[in-house]
C-alpha cells in the first residue's frame, strides 16, 4: 500500500475535492463548519460498500462515477 493516497487508484484516504460536508448549528445563520470528505466516508454516507467503490475505480471509473449509488451493472448484450 502506498503512503500517498493520490498515487493509489482506490485509496480510502483520498480526499475528494468535489465533496464537502457542511455542518450548521440550528437557529443560527452564517455559522457553519466545512469538512473535507475522504472517499471511504463518502461511500459510507451514500450507502455504498467500500469494495464496490474500489472495484469501480480499478476498472477505470472516475471518483464521481465510482461513488454514484444509481450506477448499476449493465446487462450482458445478447448477440
Amino acid at each position: 500500500m502506498r503512503d500517498n493516497p493520490d498515487q493509489c487508484v482506490a485509496s480510502r484516504k483520498k480526499v475528494l475535492d468535489d465533496y464537502e460536508i457542511v455542518f450548521r448549528k440550528r437557529g443560527t445563520e452564517g455559522e457553519e463548519i466545512t469538512v473535507p470528505v475522504t472517499a471511504e466516508k463518502m461511500a459510507w454516507i451514500i450507502g455504498l460498500k467500500w469494495r464496490t467503490v474500489q472495484k469501480r475505480r480499478q476498472r477505470g471509473a472516475s471518483w464521481r462515477e465510482a461513488l454514484d449509488p444509481k450506477l448499476k451493472r449493465s446487462a450482458p448484450t445478447v448477440r
